[in-house]
């Protein structure tokens, strides 16, 4: 299970103290933010994509895991869902 719940109720805590760290991200300038949010969404599109659960291989039945799965899942660190 992934703490979603959790992890939004520290977000909204967080909104509530007196030092708003968010407010850095919603202050930025907008020549900031779109390259921002570009490469966040890229990073969402990637790791999308990623069909290969480690036990598939790149090309053939030979190959290792591709390098593109390797380095979008920071060395199968991040597991796929």
């Amino acid at each position: 299970m992934y703490p979603f719940f959790f992890i939004g109720i520290a977000l909204a805590d967080l909104e509530t103290s007196p030092v708003r760290p968010l407010d850095r991200l919603r202050n930025m300038s907008m020549w900031w933010k779109v390259p921002f949010n570009l490469l966040l969404i890229t990073l969402f599109v990637l790791y999308g994509s990623n069909s290969n659960d480690g036990s598939e291989h790149c090309h053939t039945a030979v190959d290792e895991q591709c390098p593109f799965y390797k380095w979008i899942t920071v060395g199968n660190f991040i597991e796929q869902v």
